[in-house]
């Protein structure tokens, strides 16, 4: 399965920002193929890099941005209701946790419990959407104080991830 995400970096120029998100893509654990741009080159504008410059169009970073995080908080609430469909709170579900059963239904409640406190602790998954390079972090905080320190300097690439 295919999915891109937004990845952030300080660059000087769109290419070295391109070269510097390239050489680091392999950090992405979860990925077994990966590219900048991709099936989604051409995601910020028809002839546009797969790079963008804060500092170029801050409003379109910033749509960017909301777009991607509503994308995580709607992967959250995907895990959330199929933990409810089960009636059961997380406790009712650990009590009824058997070693020697095998309960596909309670793995898969296992499974979306994982997701979920994977992108609430900010790690790097397939579901992340964002991710600051520089920060090595799905909390886009350190970019903010990037930006208001040198807005010239970064950059959001589009990577298209395979998992």
């Amino acid at each position: 399965m295919h999915c891109v995400q937004l990845l952030f970096i300080e660059a000087d120029n769109h290419q070295d920002a391109i070269d510097a998100v390239s050489s680091r893509l392999e950090e992405a654990d979860w990925s077994d193929w990966s590219e900048v741009g991709g099936r989604w080159s051409g995601i910020f504008g028809e002839g546009e890099p797969d790079a963008i410059l804060y500092s170029n169009d801050p409003e379109k970073w910033n749509e960017m941005i909301k777009t991607f995080s509503d994308y995580r908080v709607a992967h959250m609430k995907e895990g959330l209701d199929e933990i409810e469909k089960s009636g059961k709170t997380i406790g009712e579900l650990i009590n009824s946790y058997d070693p020697l059963a095998n309960n596909f239904d309670l793995g898969m409640k296992g499974y979306y419990l994982r997701k979920i406190g994977s992108l609430l602790a900010d790690y790097w998954t397939s579901d992340s959407a964002v991710y600051d390079l520089e920060a090595g972090t799905s909390n886009l905080v350190y970019l903010e104080e990037r930006i208001a320190k040198e807005p010239k300097k970064q950059f959001m690439v589009a990577v298209d991830f395979h998992h």
